[in-house]
């Protein structure tokens, strides 16, 4: 997971996803690597498929 989906102009839930997220440095660990670990994941693949094709 990456994120969290909110219904437009409800304040209350996204402030209680922040409040969570400050206190949990695991949930926040896990969304970090699963937003920048899918860029590296995805650049390597790139440069593998492209050294094949040569």
């Amino acid at each position: 997971m990456n994120g969290y989906l909110v219904q437009p102009g409800d304040v209350k839930d996204p402030s209680c996803r922040l409040d969570h997220l400050l206190r949990s440095p695991g949930r926040r660990a896990s969304m970090g690597w699963a937003t920048h670990g899918h860029r590296a994941l995805l650049a390597r693949s790139g440069a593998i498929y492209r050294e094949v094709a040569r």
